[in-house]
């Protein structure tokens, strides 16, 4: 579990790629570092990569709020644009009170282009969730397609036939590890996925 793509809406997905975005927030995260962030594990994760996908929308372009996107970015929706790698996720406890923020809560925001009542709304209960940091950007000169991806298998075909485990699984479990199905639409949120081999 090494890759994970990210949908990411278009007016962020322009702030990452112009290099003012630096912290992607979400309520949720990988297993293996909410294990690592909660004490459960000692070993902090191996870097992943994330690959963002940029969403389609739906609304009029004119009632749109676009941000940095431009109609020159038309192509890049509904496409995976860019990867970096995620080597650090900051748990996060956003309750400001008061007028002043703290310096970790404007660094949080600065980071994620985020208001403060935005980041409120968006957490879960209005504060706990993770910051994702996005370090070795690389924009993609072609977009992929989500088709170039599949969800990541727990079971390889080495598995199959030389693995103790897979005598348990089903003939589903067994289809999936052997004939990994193509992403046909973009998570809501995250997940793990596999990059197909051409």
């Amino acid at each position: 579990m090494n890759s994970i793509l990210i949908s990411i809406k278009p007016k962020w997905a322009a702030k990452i790629l112009n290099g003012d975005k630096t912290a992607e927030i979400r309520r949720t995260a990988p297993k293996n570092w909410k294990d690592y962030l909660s004490g459960k594990t000692k070993v902090k994760p191996e870097p992943m990569t994330g690959y963002i996908y940029c969403t389609k929308t739906i609304k009029p372009l004119s009632n749109y709020d676009w941000g940095d996107f431009t109609f020159e970015d038309l192509p890049k929706l509904g496409k995976v644009v860019a990867c970096f790698t995620l080597n650090e996720i900051e748990e996060i406890c956003f309750a400001p009170f008061g007028d002043e923020l703290s310096e970790e809560e404007e660094r949080l925001c600065s980071e994620s282009c985020l208001s403060v009542g935005e980041l409120v709304g968006y957490l879960r209960d209005g504060m706990f969730g993770y910051a994702y940091h996005i370090s070795d950007l690389q924009i993609f000169d072609e977009p992929m397609e989500l088709a170039e991806f599949s969800p990541y298998r727990k079971y390889g075909i080495g598995d199959y036939f030389e693995g103790n485990e897979t005598e348990y699984l089903t003939l589903d479990e067994i289809d999936k590890a052997l004939f990994p199905k193509p992403l046909a639409k973009a998570p809501y949120s995250w997940c793990y996925v596999e990059v197909n081999k051409k």
